[in-house]
């Protein structure tokens, strides 16, 4: 496809914001210079290529000579110019746009075992979750097992689509086709829904999720379908740049905005609010569209909230945080995570408890000693047990809001259960609390009746003034939580 003038100065503008690799402007501003160990060597003559030993080889070859002919990207060499030079032979290998896969595909796809066979087990490889660097081996393995579809998988010598890159184009023609059916159902649709989520990627770059649902019409079984993922590259992102993005993502795709009969998606203002957010410029255009703040999200901010006053749990929270930066965590993309994204992190450092104490005491400086200081303390580890009963329930409930088809009939249940358990966390029975109980030690003075030094699983506790005052204060705050979460569901 040739750019105008115009399209080609703002296409080199754009890739000069994202890099300034002088190899990489050249080759936009100059063309492509072949690059030479020693110069270029002289002319040797004219090599030619050797015939393929099939009629489907040599018709392949003919049909990429003639599509890079048909775009410009080669030509045939002037007439004078024939004996300068350096000449070599033609080979082919896949590239974005299909290649020889395309071409394979359009002649006569269906009947290709061995195309179908690769594009099976890349196919087989997404729906297990594995990841595409285990095409090669997954391939090779296939051809030890005697499968013969995947042996004769080449175009010659030179292209055997074994390669990791293979399985990436092979993946990418299978999106492309599932995209392109899912797009033609949502279409065909008298109405759909549209769902939303703003996220910021390890570049800390902002990306906004956008998701169709829709009924089938023949089944009457809701369905939803992944419809883009947009970068938003205004630094602004307030309602109107995301309204625009999704616009413009919905016209890109054939879709119509004033099908849009619901809008869901997170409560932050810029989606919801009144007078300016997302949710009223689709309604604006598309009158009949009604707007529902995700309970999933809903759900999460009530359980946030709770702990939002809470200074103890804030330290804790900051605790994590200072752990996870110390042994080698990532700072991009920092902000602020939902209670119920601790969950793993809380699990890791209960599991692995002991053994960061006696890392902590192997080593002398002063970030080591704070930890040491704060992991060894009788107020985190008996919040660290509190937390280790609620953030569990409260994960498990937030993954029933988050279920694709959610059973509306197991939702109050489900609250109940949870209720339930904030109910038995609040009075100090639940499995961690008692855990914590029957395996703290206590040494008691015996002249005051005070506890005189504790210890948990043989290593020694600090704790401010009395044990009796660390312990109610510690009550103070699972009460506070547990009260702060109650109220938060019912409201």
């Amino acid at each position: 496809m040739s750019l105008s003038a115009a399209d080609y100065l703002c296409s080199l503008w754009e890739w000069e914001k994202v890099t300034s690799n002088p190899w990489v402007l050249s080759t936009l501003r100059d063309g492509h210079m072949p690059q030479w160990k020693r110069g270029p060597p002289p002319f040797s003559g004219i090599r030619c290529t050797p015939g393929p030993n099939s009629q489907e080889k040599a018709d392949i070859l003919c049909a990429e000579v003639q599509s890079s002919l048909d775009k410009a990207a080669i030509e045939v060499v002037p007439t004078g110019q024939e004996n300068q030079g350096v000449y070599s032979t033609y080979f082919l290998v896949t590239k974005k746009d299909g290649g020889v896969l395309s071409w394979a595909k359009k002649k006569n796809r269906d009947a290709n075992p061995s195309v179908t066979a690769a594009m099976r087990t890349v196919f087989y490889m997404a729906k297990e979750d594995i990841p595409i660097q285990k095409y090669s081996s997954l391939m090779e393995f296939q051809k030890i097992e005697g499968n013969e579809d995947i042996a004769k998988l080449s175009v010659g010598s030179n292209a055997t689509y074994m390669s990791q890159t293979a399985g990436e184009e092979f993946q990418e023609s299978i999106a492309e086709t599932i995209h392109k059916d899912v797009i033609k159902q949502i279409r065909a649709a008298d109405m759909y829904s549209i769902l939303v989520d703003e996220s910021t990627d390890i570049a800390v770059n902002k990306q906004m999720i956008l998701y169709a649902r829709m009924v089938d019409p023949v089944s009457f079984t809701p369905l939803t379908f992944f419809v883009k993922n947009i970068t938003i590259r205004d630094p602004r992102s307030d309602a109107e740049v995301l309204f625009k993005a999704i616009q413009s993502a919905l016209n890109e795709e054939g879709l119509s905005m004033s099908k849009v009969y619901g809008f869901g998606s997170d409560g932050a203002a810029v989606m919801v609010g009144r007078k300016s957010g997302v949710a009223k410029s689709v309604k604006d255009n598309s009158p009949h569209c009604v707007n529902i703040h995700c309970m999933a999200h809903r759900f999460n901010l009530a359980t946030s909230q709770a702990s939002k006053n809470i200074d103890e749990l804030k330290s804790f929270e900051k605790t994590l945080v200072d752990l996870y930066y110390y042994f080698g965590g990532s700072k991009s993309g920092n902000r602020k995570c939902e209670w119920i994204a601790f969950l793993d992190a809380v699990q890791a450092v209960y599991k692995s408890w002991p053994a960061l104490i006696e890392y902590f005491k192997k080593h002398s400086d002063q970030k080591s000693k704070s930890f040491l200081e704060t992991l060894s303390s009788y107020r985190f580890i008996a919040l660290l047990h509190v937390l280790m009963d609620v953030l569990p329930s409260v994960a498990q409930m937030s993954l029933v809001f988050q279920k694709q088809d959610i059973d509306i009939a197991v939702v109050q249940p489900a609250l109940n259960g949870l209720k339930n358990k904030l109910t038995l966390i609040k009075s100090g029975q639940s499995h961690y609390q008692a855990e914590f109980k029957e395996q703290i030690k206590c040494v008691i003075d015996k002249d005051t009746g005070h506890t005189k030094s504790v210890s948990f699983k043989k290593h020694n506790l600090s704790f401010e003034g009395r044990l009796s005052e660390t312990t109610k204060a510690v009550s103070k705050v699972r009460n506070d939580l547990s009260d702060n979460m109650s109220r938060n569901m019912r409201e």
